[in-house]
C-alpha cells in the first residue's frame, strides 16, 4: 500500500511510470501509480493501472477495492 505521505504529486506518478517502463511486470509500481492518480484525484488515469494490475496478480484485493471505488 502506498505511504499517505508521497503519491500526492506528478513526480511520484512520473517514478511509479519510469519503473513500470524497466518492467511492465512490476505490479506493485503499476498498483501504486495507479493509487497516486487516485489520491490526486485523477480516477480516469487510476482505472487502467489497477485493471494492468488485476490482470497480472488476480487476487490484488486492494487494486480490486480501489478500482471498484472509481467505478
Amino acid at each position: 500500500m502506498l505511504p499517505k505521505d508521497i503519491g500526492n504529486t506528478p513526480h511520484t506518478i512520473e517514478d511509479f511510470t519510469f519503473v513500470i517502463m524497466t518492467d511492465s511486470s512490476d505490479v506493485d509500481a503499476i498498483y501504486n501509480r495507479g493509487a497516486a492518480y487516485s489520491r490526486m484525484g485523477d480516477f480516469i488515469k487510476s482505472i487502467p493501472d489497477f485493471t494492468a494490475a488485476i490482470a497480472i496478480e488476480a487476487d490484488s484485493t486492494a487494486a480490486r477495492y480501489f478500482w471498484c471505488r472509481t467505478e
